[in-house]
């Protein structure tokens, strides 16, 4: 998901995949704070966080909280990144379909189907109400 970069979080977040689930480390938590306009106190803690020499390494759940406060914060990048995705999918049917039959391709196929994940997935988050 690209709601890091679409709201120009890069240099208080980063996110990568660990052995079982995707993980977010808060490289700078004052800088996020700011971004999410809240107290640093309500950035949520979880059990499983842990320091590393970059930052804060949290779970999911605590990272799904930060990217769901950052889409409702700055919904248009969010909109605007769904539609990237949106037409990233129609790009790859227009080179990938085969005589008007639909894209074969099994690789393309999963790329569409994460594509429209995360563009469904953007516009939910960036239209929530407020927890």
């Amino acid at each position: 998901m690209t709601v890091v970069g679409s709201v120009g979080a890069e240099a208080c977040l980063d996110t990568w995949l660990g052995d079982s689930e995707a993980l977010l480390r808060i490289t700078d938590a004052r800088l996020l704070s700011v971004r999410l306009g809240v107290d640093p106190d309500r950035i949520p803690d979880h059990p499983l966080s842990f320091e590393d020499d970059s930052g804060r390494v949290v779970p999911w759940a605590v990272g799904e909280w930060i990217l769901r406060c950052l889409a409702r914060r700055f919904p248009e990048e969010c909109l605007a990144e769904a539609e990237h995705y949106d037409d990233e999918i129609e790009d790859l049917r227009s080179q990938y379909s085969y005589r008007g039959k639909g894209v074969r391709n099994e690789q393309v196929l999963k790329v569409m189907r994460e594509c429209r994940e995360a563009s469904e997935t953007l516009r939910k988050w960036a239209t929530a109400t407020l927890d």
